[in-house]
């Protein structure tokens, strides 16, 4: 009697732990799904130079100064931008092509992106 009794509670632990091992493998792929959809966003105060064909913007410190800390930042000529309180799509006001002097401080959003290994960070928006 005593081997019956170890069978059936053998059985429900077993059901649990697979259910258990299931709902983390959803949560897993779940997670991974919602994560590709929706990267996550960040922030950096940079300077750019600006070209009539290129934007490249370094980030700064909190006084100001470029930091040299191995990022540069390629800015999309097509880039959606904010300034004067409302929303634009195109190069931004505020980096215009001079091709001369560094800008003012502008606020960039990033993600980071990766490709067949290569990765790098692609600026989605410019705060003027």
């Amino acid at each position: 009697m005593p081997e019956a009794s170890s069978h059936t509670s053998v059985a429900p632990a077993r059901t649990v732990l697979l259910i258990v091992l299931g709902a983390l493998l959803l949560g897993a792929v779940a997670g991974y799904l919602v994560g590709q959809r929706n990267p996550a966003m960040h922030a950096t105060e940079a300077r750019c130079d600006s070209s009539e064909g290129s934007i490249s913007c370094q980030p700064v410190d909190d006084s100001g100064n470029v930091e040299d800390d191995g990022w540069t930042y390629a800015v999309p000529l097509d880039v959606a931008w904010t300034g004067g309180g409302a929303q634009h799509r195109g190069r931004p006001e505020c980096l215009p092509p001079t091709g001369s002097a560094v800008s003012d401080v502008v606020r960039l959003a990033w993600v980071e992106v990766e490709v067949d290994g290569a990765g790098w960070r692609q600026v989605v928006s410019v705060s003027c």
